[in-house]
């Protein structure tokens, strides 16, 4: 099994979808890679945030420069990070702006990217245009739940859609904070991607 630090949480007190909490999980042998969610600001800056509002501002009608004390970049994260672990980032909001401005944003680092997405336009989108990246559908909530066998690269699944795993592809399962789950996951396999705010239950 892999663990991913679910927006960078795990044992430390730093903010989730911050610079410091990926740095420490980066840092953390057990842990074999971080999943984050990226916004577009009003003036196109990817910034990391997994809900559309920042202290009281929606992120898609505010310019990075007036939230800019409460909420990191995606480059300056990238830019403090230096291992070769695994990085997903989940695109939130439906904006497809975005889809060349994250391609311009990480194209010069060698990471190992995942690219996933509720949006299937958007996921589907981006692979059309960058062919050459990791690219993924997240499936839970009911959402995506019909769209389980596609053409892209992995999929993304919540921990209750197990049973309907397409073992021909990679797999990151989300979001695994019980152990209880986590045995239950180890049954079909230790091929798996577990997204976890809590790594050290499992490491």
């Amino acid at each position: 099994m892999n663990l991913i630090a679910h927006r960078g949480n795990n044992t430390h007190k730093y903010k989730e979808n911050s610079k410091k909490a990926f740095i420490t999980c980066f840092n953390t042998k057990y842990i074999d890679g971080i999943e984050l969610d990226i916004r577009l600001t009003k003036d196109n800056i990817i910034v990391v945030h997994h809900d559309n509002i920042v202290d009281g501002k929606l992120i898609d009608k505010t310019n990075y420069n007036k939230i800019k004390n409460k909420i990191d970049k995606l480059d300056d994260i990238l830019n403090s990070l230096s291992d070769k672990k695994k990085i997903v980032i989940d695109i939130k909001g439906d904006d497809k702006n975005i889809i060349d401005i994250l391609h311009n944003t990480i194209k010069n680092y060698k990471y190992n990217f995942y690219i996933c997405s509720f949006n299937n336009d958007i996921i589907n989108q981006f692979k059309q245009k960058y062919p050459t990246y990791k690219v993924g559908l997240i499936i839970g909530y009911m959402i995506n739940t019909d769209k389980i066998h596609n053409n892209l690269d992995f999929n993304s699944l919540q921990y209750n859609l197990i049973n309907r795993i397409n073992k021909k592809k990679e797999v990151f399962i989300w979001t695994v904070n019980d152990k209880k789950i986590f045995d239950k996951i180890k049954k079909h396999g230790d091929n798996f991607n577990i997204i976890t705010d809590k790594a050290y239950l499992f490491k």
